[in-house]
């Protein structure tokens, strides 16, 4: 729909000035940057019936509503509307002031390994909220990666904390061809069960068996089946190590030295680690082979960094936005004044998104002369 408003905006500015259609030009505008997720979840929390019969209109994306269409004529009512309400009562909750905010701007593009436009992207998510913002970061990231894996970009890192809080959809392909396009994959993991939880124990197995280098903390030691501990220390390998006997007797000493195979790295020792001691096991590359590739350390950390209180980063563009949008001057404003704009802003951004999707119907409804029946009640 984007391409046809702003297929329609560029024929109304191409008309002499005193023939173009201001009301038209400022609605064509409007409609041509309505391609947002936000804008997609007030699009479906429409009537259905209405956004069925816009829909079917457009033949890209007419075979995926036939199926509810066809459902509604023949008369499976109660199954379609539970259909459509297990799909639209979670999606309503991403419906926010903040997550519309930011999922409407275009400050930048994701391409952050671009050669010409490089960037460091650093984002975080709400803890009280991991269910909802979860899904934002996933749809982003899975743009990102789409953009990161490419030829001739630079190199580049992504780093995953707490991964099982938000799903990656094709992380496993990600890791297996992102090292050939000089992308690094970092994968943050309180323990194997939570992503197993998450991910599915096969989408989990294949991601933790892609994973070549291995840094572990304390893991507990499970008895009877193998546990985790058990699996990285199998994970590590073997090595030969002398064993040394030595029996006395009334006549002489005897002294037996063997050979044995034992783990590198004991599932016992693994379970003992202390804060900041880790394990792991490192792949070199051709030309940088090492020596030493499992290894036993500790890393220090600053604690007093880590005591110092961690505060959201301001907004910085929000004088220049106060004095755009409302033409007031920020210097004037006591910081509760600023506050108070700074929710207005939000809430604003939130009714425009509302009021462009219920436009775009309109003028959808009127450009296919579709007759929408009124609801009984």
């Amino acid at each position: 729909m984007n391409l046809k408003y702003r297929a329609l905006l560029g024929q109304e500015e191409s008309k002499p000035a005193d023939q173009q259609n201001p009301d038209l030009l400022a609605a064509y505008a409007r409609l041509s940057n309505c391609c947002t997720f936000p804008h997609t979840l007030e699009f479906i929390n429409q009537r259905y019936d209405v956004t069925f019969a816009l829909m079917e209109r457009y033949p890209e994306v007419e075979i995926y509503v036939r199926p509810f269409i066809d459902a509604r004529d023949g008369g499976a009512m109660e199954q379609l509307e539970g259909q459509i309400s297990s799909v639209r009562i979670p999606m309503a909750r991403l419906s926010s002031p903040t997550l519309y905010w930011v999922m409407t701007g275009s400050d930048f593009t994701l391409d952050i390994n671009n050669p010409a436009d490089p960037k460091i992207l650093c984002t975080g998510n709400n803890p009280a909220r991991t269910a909802i913002y979860g899904t934002a970061f996933s749809l982003y990231t899975a743009r990102l990666m789409k953009l990161v894996n490419r030829k001739g970009r630079l190199k580049s890192a992504l780093f995953w904390d707490e991964l099982p809080t938000m799903f990656l959809k094709g992380l496993d392909m990600l890791i297996a061809t992102a090292r050939s396009n000089k992308v690094a994959t970092w994968l943050g993991i309180q323990d194997f069960e939570q992503l197993t939880r998450d991910y599915g124990e096969k989408e989990a197995k294949v991601i933790m068996n892609l994973g070549a280098n291995v840094f572990s903390g304390t893991v507990v030691y499970e008895t009877g089946t193998p546990g985790r501990a058990e699996k990285l220390s199998r994970r590590f390998g073997k090595t030969n190590q002398a064993k040394e006997s030595i029996t006395y007797s009334k006549h002489d000493t005897t002294i037996n030295v063997s050979q044995q195979l034992t783990e590198m790295i004991p599932a016992a020792k693994i379970s003992r680690l202390k804060q900041g001691e880790f394990v792991g096991q490192f792949v070199d590359n051709f030309g940088e082979e090492l020596e030493l590739k499992t290894f036993k350390s500790f890393i220090g950390v600053e604690t007093e960094q880590m005591k110092k209180p961690h505060k959201l980063p301001p907004m910085l563009d929000l004088d220049g936005l106060i004095r755009d949008v409302y033409g007031v001057d920020p210097t004037t404003l006591s910081p509760a004044h600023r506050q108070n704009f700074k929710s207005r802003l939000l809430q604003d951004n939130y009714k425009r998104v509302k009021e462009d999707v219920r436009l775009l119907v309109d003028f959808e409804v009127a450009d296919f002369g579709i007759v929408v029946k009124e609801r009984k009640g």
